[in-house]
């Protein structure tokens, strides 16, 4: 590059800094979008309402946030973290008896179709 070899190191660290935030990126969105497709799922399944399944989920769990908001509100694509992506998935895993991961890893319509959705309870 004609540069110093301290600038060149510093722009290689940089740009490989940038290429893991711009992949851990893509990657959060794609489980994100699994998670939110799976409750969509779920609450198909039990035919219940966003607010239906935020109380059935803080009568198992009794965490306060489901009583008094609706599920899609809490887990909105645009705004949830790493940290909250795993708070919501462990809260409707345990409520269901579906495996965390499997929430946001896979298609649990496909698995629970099949009888080979892990559970919770195991």
């Amino acid at each position: 590059m004609g540069m110093p070899r301290a600038i060149e190191t510093q722009k290689v660290v940089e740009a490989r800094k940038a290429f893991f935030f711009q992949s851990s990126e893509a990657y959060m969105k794609n489980k994100i979008e699994i998670f939110v497709k799976n409750v969509e799922y779920l609450k198909l399944k039990h035919s219940m309402s966003d607010y239906k399944m935020g109380d059935f989920i803080f009568m198992q769990t009794g965490i306060s946030i489901y009583k008094t908001n609706a599920i899609g509100f809490l887990i909105n694509a645009k705004r949830i973290s790493i940290e909250k992506l795993l708070f919501h998935a462990k809260a409707v895993g345990i409520s269901f008896d579906v495996d965390p991961i499997e929430l946001i890893s896979t298609d649990i319509e496909y698995s629970d179709s099949r009888s080979f959705l892990k559970k919770f309870w195991k």
